[in-house]
């Protein structure tokens, strides 16, 4: 359906069948930005945790996350809808639910997106002033990268897949050669496999051993933040069940691999009894030191790669907070405005104009109140949103399992209800721990109310969602019936829409 007077310019209709397996899990991965880990998660987490096992952390994280793909793409076989997280908890829970977990996906990969933009113009005028001893702020680099993403951002979706190609490839090639250069040369002459061994995620050089894993496994979950997101391009796929399926397992699996590999070969490199005191000392130069062996021209590669990955993390999360504001709105939930499509690249072009009024407005903020972009709006923010998507993953896995008790698939038993249920109480303890850690992901004093303060957000928005559905339900307000089944009723139809397969109200 098309507003009057706008036929030519909007739709309400996403590209079908223009994207493949491959280029989906390239918006994975570039979401996740693999050398961003490696450069500032995988160095946080031995820094702050003192823990020498930071792989294992990893790969644990990474068979949770496998046990609820399992679930999750069954559901997504069943359910194509670019709402994802949003639409499987609507019709898992139930639509006060589902909207609870729309709000809460719009406010948690905003904060994402938005606190990249303080880190791309911090290093970019870092970058900026050792390489060119040029002196620019750093909100003018992040409206660089602001503009360019607002323009890649309404551009069709299998363009956007092709730049996230080229630039993912380079950081994914510069984080294997620098920790193949990491075992080329190891300390002491020998390649030792003790960050590698599970009983060393139990000892930490904090003496706090319980906190240590715990802050690991919060850590570690943050470097998966992306790998959900294949159902989000379900509407535009040529394919959509088989490219869900390969397009998360296969994106899941190459990131449990590097986060696995380069960091152990770092540990290598640098020595396991020398690696926590040599990320607390060199932070983000780290990796970059281990990559020294390639040659100097190679570490200034790195470093511009390094933009290169925020910068296709950015596009990558702009198109996601897009998606999510599309199905919102096309289901009634938000303004049916956000629904609007370009008639031309059929991009989500409401949400992508409404994500880059937000971006603009944020660069905005920070700097006229001089605030720190690194500290204040990338770790805070990036907090706030990684615990935020965490919550949400975990909200879904429950209402995965409540719906494929209902619609059992014809996998069997451990699709429909082990696994499930195994990720679920496996998240819901993640959960907890970040939580518990929150201080230390925001790198704050544990007395700081901060600890406190940001995770209220989750909890005001979520029953703000849950007050918004039992007012539609209460008022019969036919945008009700629609939630949930907004890929396969037309918005012309709202008031006659009919519950998805299963779903429950």
């Amino acid at each position: 359906m098309t507003a009057p007077g706008t036929h030519s310019v909007v739709s309400e209709t996403l590209a079908a069948d223009s994207i493949g397996s491959v280029s989906v899990a390239q918006f994975l991965l570039t979401t996740a930005a693999p050398m961003l880990v490696i450069v500032g998660v995988v160095g946080t987490g031995w820094a702050v945790t003192g823990v020498l096992a930071v792989p294992v952390g990893f790969a644990a994280v990474a068979g949770l996350l496998a046990l609820f793909a399992i679930g999750y793409t069954a559901m997504a076989r069943r359910i194509v809808n670019a709402g994802a997280l949003y639409t499987y908890s609507a019709i898992g829970l139930g639509r006060p639910a589902g909207i609870a977990a729309g709000l809460l996906a719009l406010l948690s990969y905003n904060t994402m997106q938005v606190g990249a933009y303080g880190m791309i113009g911090a290093v970019a005028s870092s970058e900026l002033q050792q390489y060119l001893g040029v002196s620019v702020p750093w909100y003018l680099c992040a409206l660089l990268a602001w503009a360019l993403v607002a323009i890649l951002g309404s551009r069709k979706v299998e363009f956007t897949g092709k730049v996230l190609a080229t630039l993912l490839a380079g950081e994914v090639l510069f984080v294997i050669a620098a920790g193949i250069a990491g075992l080329l040369h190891p300390a002491g002459g020998h390649v030792s496999f003790a960050a590698l061994n599970p009983g060393n995620l139990f000892a930490s050089d904090t003496g706090v051993v319980l906190s240590g894993v715990g802050a690991v496994l919060a850590i570690a979950w943050t470097a998966y933040i992306g790998f959900e997101q294949a159902p989000n391009y379900s509407e535009e796929s040529k394919n959509p069940r088989r490219t869900v399926l390969y397009a998360t397992f296969g994106s899941l699996g190459l990131m449990a691999a590097v986060y696995l590999f380069v960091p152990w070969a770092m540990s290598v490199s640098v020595g396991p009894d020398k690696i926590v005191a040599a990320a607390q000392e060199q932070s983000t130069e780290l990796l970059f030191g281990v990559a020294a062996p390639l040659g100097d021209a190679a570490v200034l590669a790195g470093h511009l790669l390094l933009l290169t990955s925020v910068f296709a993390g950015l596009l990558a999360l702009h198109n996601t907070c897009a998606r999510y504001a599309y199905a919102l709105g096309r289901e009634g939930v938000l303004p049916r405005v956000m629904a609007r499509t370009s008639l031309k690249t059929r991009a989500p072009i409401a949400g992508s104009i409404a994500q880059t009024i937000t971006g603009l407005a944020a660069i905005a903020l920070y700097a006229a109140m001089g605030w720190d972009p690194m500290v204040n709006m990338m770790f805070w923010l990036a907090a706030i949103g990684g615990v935020g998507i965490l919550l949400l993953v975990t909200i879904t896995s429950l209402a995965i399992v409540a719906y494929l008790i209902r619609n059992p698939a014809a996998a069997g038993l451990f699709t429909n209800v082990i696994a499930p249920v195994l990720s679920s109480i496996g998240l819901i303890a993640v959960c907890g721990l970040c939580l518990d850690n929150y201080t230390t992901l925001l790198g704050v004093d544990p007395d700081s109310p901060l600890g406190w303060i940001f995770p209220a957000c989750y909890g005001i928005v979520i029953v703000a969602g849950l007050l918004w559905g039992f007012i539609l339900r209460a008022s019969r307000h036919p945008a009700y019936d629609q939630i949930g089944n907004g890929a396969t009723v037309a918005p012309a139809t709202v008031a006659t829409a009919q519950p998805a397969m299963g779903g429950i109200r």
